[in-house]
């Protein structure tokens, strides 16, 4: 039953992770991770209490701690995936979440697994590396992979200390510490978005009045122009030729110039541009609508608001998921040794591989292949032991 319930956590972090790491190149990891806590804390709030088990003290100590390892192990993992390192993040994270776990259930902790068992656990190592390495040798995430790494190990020791008849409280202990750990991470990565948007903006305004101004003089000089060339004194007639070249779309009655030489033709007001007008040419007029029409329409529009609310409620799935995948974690360790609970858990990455060859029709590598292979072998033998 332990080895069952370390290979559903396995399953269901591979899913969480999978899914977290496409919707962190949508949203901002450090949101991804604080939502997917909460909705982690939302399950447990209403499950733990429904559960056998007191909310002891020893409980939710461990439970809290380990919490804050899930907090800065999501924050650094999903991180290193929105930097799209996914080849470097996840064997690196994995692989040292994996070790630092098992040494210290054999050093401190007295496990004394098998020797099928510990033929399992060597070979798990080179499995989780060659699943989800991708044979690229760059080093973009490898700072995070290994912190991730840090936070996911003491995750798996310290919930693993929890006493049994504590139920499931330390779990509900873990989200709220892991949540509270998540969040000023987030508030200050929110704070540095809204920075960046509003320095787009203002920079966006400068360009369009600069944009402007510049339209206004060369329309000035070609309506001055055209006086001089096509327009004899005490005539008003119109020039198709002229007026093609330099105003078209703006209406099609032509108007004389003014007394300053300009042509009120040539400019129209652009009301998505909070008030700028720009020169109605192919050039102006079409850049000034993509750059500041659309994108200030957009911002405020309520076609953009379901994307927020989905993005908020995949999050938070995706946390419930992941905290699911540690209650089972949890159990395992009640029923199986921390050493090989930790190993059939953490062999994780094999999910999102196979869900990247059957929902997103990637293909694998030999070094994958293998390394399916040889997961395969190692949870036999870790069963086996």
């Amino acid at each position: 039953m332990g080895v069952l319930l370390a290979l559903g956590s396995a399953a269901l972090y591979g899913i969480a992770d999978f899914a977290g790491g496409l919707l962190s190149r949508r949203a901002g990891f450090a949101v991804v991770a604080l939502l997917g806590q909460a909705g982690g804390l939302v399950l447990m709030a209403i499950v733990a209490p429904l559960l056998p088990g007191e909310p002891t003290g020893a409980g939710l100590v461990w439970g809290g701690l380990s919490g804050v390892g899930t907090g800065l192990g999501m924050v650094f993992l999903y991180r290193g995936l929105s930097r799209g390192a996914m080849s470097v993040v996840v064997p690196v994270s994995a692989v040292g979440g994996l070790a630092i776990p098992v040494l210290v259930g054999v050093a401190l902790l007295g496990d004394r697994p098998t020797v099928l068992a510990v033929t399992g656990m060597v070979l798990a190592v080179p499995a989780l590396w060659l699943v989800s390495h991708r044979g690229r040798t760059e080093s973009a995430g490898s700072l995070d992979a290994l912190l991730a790494s840090l936070g996911i190990a003491l995750q798996y020791l310290a919930l693993a200390q929890a006493p049994h008849d504590a139920g499931l409280w330390p779990v509900l202990a873990g989200r709220v510490t892991a949540t509270l750990a998540v969040l000023p991470i987030a508030w200050r990565s929110a704070a540095r978005t809204r920075t960046a948007r509003h320095g787009s903006a203002s920079t966006g305004r400068s360009t369009t009045n600069a944009t402007t101004e510049h339209n206004h003089t060369i329309a000035a000089a070609h309506g001055l122009a055209g006086a001089a060339e096509h327009h004899p004194a005490g005539t008003a007639e119109h020039n198709p030729a002229s007026t093609a070249a330099h105003g078209p779309a703006g209406t099609a009655e032509h108007h004389p110039a003014g007394a300053d030489g300009h042509d009120p033709a040539s400019t129209v007001h652009n009301p998505a541009i909070t008030g700028h007008s720009t020169t109605n040419t192919a050039e102006h007029d079409s850049a000034g609508t993509a750059e500041c029409g659309p994108t200030r329409i957009g911002r405020h529009s309520p076609a953009n608001s379901a994307p927020r609310v989905r993005t908020v409620l995949s999050a938070a799935g995706i946390g419930a998921c992941a905290t699911l995948a540690l209650v089972a974690y949890l159990l395992a360790t009640r029923e199986q040794l921390l050493s090989i609970a930790v190993v059939l858990s953490s062999l994780y990455p094999a999910i999102p591989v196979l869900l990247g060859l059957t929902v997103l029709r990637e293909r694998l590598n030999r070094a994958q292949l293998t390394g399916l292979a040889a997961a395969g072998v190692a949870i036999a033998l870790l069963t086996l032991g």
